[in-house]
């Protein structure tokens, strides 16, 4: 055999070798998440379009949930706007767990100007009410960049008790933090709540333009999942409890 005749069979063997071992490769695995998402049906509340890491995942109407699969490992940004706007409703960086479905609901309220995430409270006992707070307070409290909520409830002899302080609620904003209360009392009988709004940095009461300290009462449905919505029109003070 001559030396050209060598070396081609030399090559030949190397390409037959390379061309197995390619055969033989097993493909990198690769792991997925799930990420769910919904929006609570409010009056009027419009189509909703979702992104992730700038692109379009899906469209989304109230109380109809959808979900999309993603790559795990992902680190984005998940965004829900006003469909066919630019006017962001909500966003949060996450990142795609292997195996794990991440779950996010959120609100919208052109009437309430009332948009962001709504929490998903584990299961709520028998006789408890899970709520978020959301302030819009006017120029009367300006001067209060946070404020502190302060519940009192009448106990089951008819007094007046202190609940609860909610330290350092930013108005115009929805509260991300799901709070408890008890709905009920132990003979079954409602709870009726009413609140303040303290100085963080005294604990005092502030008093409202009309001189009243109390923002209203009212009462929870055992079990269920509220909004809050405390409110100051132009000096006039109010609140709502919105269930969800």
């Amino acid at each position: 055999m001559n030396v050209s005749m060598l070396r081609l069979s030399v090559f030949v063997v190397l390409l037959i070798t390379v061309i197995s071992c390619r055969k033989g490769e097993l493909p990198a695995e690769q792991y997925f998440g799930k990420v769910e998402y919904a929006c609570t049906n409010f009056s009027n509340t419009p189509k909703i379009t979702v992104f992730f890491n700038g692109q379009r995942l899906d469209t989304l109407y109230p109380e109809h949930p959808s979900s999309a699969i993603q790559v795990a490992g992902t680190t984005g940004k998940l965004s829900f706007y006003i469909a066919g706007t630019d006017s962001l409703i909500a966003d949060t960086t996450i990142t795609i767990i292997k195996n794990v479905t991440q779950k996010y609901k959120v609100v919208y309220s052109k009437e309430l100007n009332l948009k962001g995430f709504v929490g998903t409270p584990p299961a709520i006992a028998q006789d408890t009410a899970a709520y978020q707070l959301y302030l819009t307070l006017g120029s009367y409290y300006a001067q209060y960049k946070k404020v502190d909520v302060a519940w009192l409830y009448v106990d089951e002899n008819g007094e007046i008790k202190e609940g609860e302080i909610i330290k350092g609620v930013e108005s115009g904003k929805l509260q991300t933090t799901v709070h408890y209360l008890r709905a009920l009392h132990a003979n079954g009988d409602f709870v009726t709540y009413a609140l303040q709004l303290k100085d963080p940095a005294t604990g005092e009461v502030i008093p409202q333009a009309n001189g009243e300290s109390f923002f209203g009462s009212g009462q929870f449905s055992n079990k269920s999942f509220n909004i809050i919505h405390i409110f100051d029109d132009a000096g006039t003070p109010g609140g709502s409890i919105i269930e969800i």
